[in-house]
């Protein structure tokens, strides 16, 4: 017997349990009005459970029109993460077999987009529903940023890196989920190149009177996810799980996502870059710099020319480094770039990444040298600045 939300009137009722609704053909129920409650109600994603790069999801635009058709749904995060949202109801089975190759060519034409691009079709989505306050990608990002303490320029290369790479959040969402989806992962092959992660999730429907429609509670669930990734071969994994259910919800503000110290961030980076991390914060702090935490992240800071530049960025799975771009705007030294690429030598990893142009890295493909290399090479290039000064 699978469980339930259990509905508890007070601290003596035996409670009642909800009964799930089932969508049926008929049922006056559709994709639509999935989409708009997905839009309305953001937080009904749990984009958690994936990455947090993905959160908070911000809606940005629904129908988007693409060269492989209109995608339902479109989300951006502070940190720049793209989560695209295909919804799915039981009651139509033709569409759920063609579902995860539909959100993956999606994906394939998103990639090719720049931020340009982007906010255009967002600027044209906004204008066919008729929105004329907040049209804009960047009218619609601009609380939340403000909320995170993100610079629009930092939005921005987050957006555009996961453009550049396909680091996607690709969602398919429905009353319920048909483990034959998983069966078409063949599809996914066709996209070796992109580092998207794909999601089953549930949102269940149950009825708050019995033999009424309405209202009806909406519990999400996860019940399936990429689990591997190997030469551009993904497995996703679908698990039957008992619905996950809080009886009562405390708003606490969305404090436990944010990072407020070295401790906290060390707990959610990878072990074996722990030692490095700590052995950098040191460094870095004994030249003079400064290590802050904002929402998801860390940064080392320095004062270069008068100005405070964030000089390196840390999230739970990735690392931003230097760029060229960085340089000339820190320093008139055009032999500095190449001070810095000499730096970077013994990690011919992050070197090839700074040489073609790259900022983000994931640490899944790097190892503690790395990192310990590239930590060094920033100091350093503070230190050959401040040496202008």
């Amino acid at each position: 017997m699978k469980s339930s939300p259990l509905i508890l009137k007070s601290l003596d009722d035996k409670g009642r349990h909800l009964i799930r609704s089932e969508v049926k053909a008929k049922d006056s129920t559709s994709e639509h009005w999935l989409q708009e409650r997905l839009y309305d109600h953001p937080e009904l994603l749990p984009v958690e459970d994936f990455d947090d790069i993905f959160a908070p999801p911000i809606p940005i635009g629904r129908e988007i029109a693409t060269g492989s058709g209109s995608l339902d749904n479109l989300y951006v995060s502070p940190d720049g993460g793209i989560t695209i949202v295909e919804t799915k109801l039981w009651k139509n089975p033709d569409k759920q077999r063609t579902v995860l190759a539909q959100v993956i060519d999606y994906a394939k034409e998103l990639v090719t987009w720049d931020y340009e691009h982007l906010c255009e079709a967002i600027l044209a989505s906004s204008r066919s529903r008729g929105e004329s306050e907040k049209a804009s990608l960047e009218e619609k990002v601009s609380d939340a940023l403000r909320d995170s303490d993100i610079a629009l320029h930092e939005f921005q290369e987050g957006v555009a890196t996961s453009l550049a790479t396909g680091n996607f959040l690709l969602l398919i969402v429905g009353d319920r989920i048909s483990p034959n989806i998983v069966l078409l992962s063949r599809a996914i092959q066709s996209a070796p190149g992109l580092d998207f992660t794909i999601g089953l999730v549930e949102m269940q429907l149950y009825q708050m009177s019995p033999g009424e429609d309405w209202p009806v509670v909406v519990v999400p669930e996860v019940v399936g996810r990429t689990v591997e990734k190997t030469r551009g071969v993904v497995k996703v994994e679908y698990k039957e799980e008992k619905p996950k259910v809080t009886v009562e919800v405390e708003d606490g503000g969305g404090d436990d996502l944010k990072i407020r110290s070295l401790e906290e961030f060390l707990e959610i980076v990878p072990r074996d870059l722990v030692a490095t991390y700590k052995d950098g914060v040191d460094e870095w702090e004994k030249m003079g710099g400064t290590v802050r935490f904002t929402n998801r992240m860390m940064h080392f800071e320095a004062t270069l020319n008068g100005e405070l530049r964030r000089v390196v960025r840390f999230r739970k799975t990735q690392v931003k480094f230097v760029s060229l771009e960085d340089i000339k705007e820190w320093s008139s030294d055009e032999t500095l770039y190449e001070k810095y690429c000499q730096s970077l030598e013994e990690s011919p990893h992050i070197l090839s990444l700074v040489r073609d142009g790259r900022q983000w890295e994931n640490y899944g493909k790097m190892n503690a040298k790395d990192l310990k290399v590239l930590l060094r090479a920033a100091r350093e290039l503070v230190q050959n600045i401040k040496a202008e000064e």
